[in-house]
Order: structure tokens, then C-alpha cells, then sequence
């Protein structure tokens, strides 16, 4: 399995407006999935679209427009990466590939990290699948 997520505060068709911008004419917006979430975030499946291991500054680039979290894991891979970007600020990155140890990024924590830290891909796994992201954009944030 290789879910890739992205949330983004906000209606489906702003959604729609920021990732053609972002990602360019040549973006598979048909390929993607939109699904309003009744907090004001909107959900986009990226499908077989890959946006893992994009540099930190890009996604800060983006993330000056929309408050944003990306979520996605590879279980053939062992990967896994979280980011989130909160009123233009860099809140969390997180990148854990076994694969690859170069390119691991570690950079802030969440609040729900205090009782549960997020320390291998496989975390990634869980926090995906029980759709902790809903968790951490209602919560006071904690930078470390």
C-alpha cells in the first residue's frame, strides 16, 4: 500500500485552484480524488501522483497560501512522511524511508507526539490510517 494524502484548509474548488498553480498545467488533477470534510479542510487522494520527498522550501513555498498537511507511506518501500504547514509556518516535517537514510527529515513535533512520537515509517503508517491528521489541525501546536 501507498496512500498519499493531502488536506488543505479550505472548499474543494480552492483546492483545485492552488494545486493547478502549484503543480502546473501538467498536474493529473483528473487522476486525484477531492472529498469535503465537514471542518473546512478538504482531503485530495493523490493517487499514483508523487509528491514524497519534495524539499521542505517547496512545500513552505506552497503552504504560504493554504494552511497544509501531507501524509503518505509506502509499505513495499518502508517510507513514510508527514508535513504540515500552519498559517505559513513549518509546524512538521517528517520523512523516515529504512531505504534510504540520507534523505530523513526530522524537523518540529506535534503535541500528540508526547504520548505517542512518531519514530519509524511504520508510525507513519498508523497516524495515516487512523486519520490522526484530524487530531493534530484542531490542537495548539508545540515547535521543538
Amino acid at each position: 500500500m501507498s496512500p498519499a494524502l493531502l488536506h488543505l484548509r479550505g472548499e474543494s474548488a480552492e483546492a483545485i485552484k492552488l494545486l493547478e498553480a502549484w503543480l502546473g498545467e501538467h498536474a493529473p488533477l483528473t487522476e486525484f480524488s477531492f472529498q469535503q470534510e465537514t471542518d473546512e479542510w478538504t482531503t485530495v487522494s493523490l493517487g499514483s501522483y508523487s509528491l514524497e520527498s519534495l524539499p521542505t522550501e517547496d512545500w513552505v513555498s506552497f503552504g504560504r497560501q493554504v494552511d497544509t498537511l501531507f501524509e503518505a507511506y509506502s509499505t513495499s518501500l518502508c517510507y513514510g512522511e508527514i508535513l504540515f504547514i500552519q498559517s505559513g509556518r513549518l509546524v512538521r516535517h517528517l520523512v523516515l524511508d529504512e531505504l534510504n537514510q540520507d534523505i530523513q527529515v526530522n524537523i518540529g513535533q506535534f503535541n500528540i507526539e508526547r504520548t505517542k512520537p512518531l519514530k519509524s515509517w511504520s508510525d507513519v503508517w498508523g497516524f495515516v490510517d487512523e486519520s490522526r491528521w484530524k487530531d493534530v489541525v484542531v490542537q495548539k501546536i508545540v515547535v521543538s
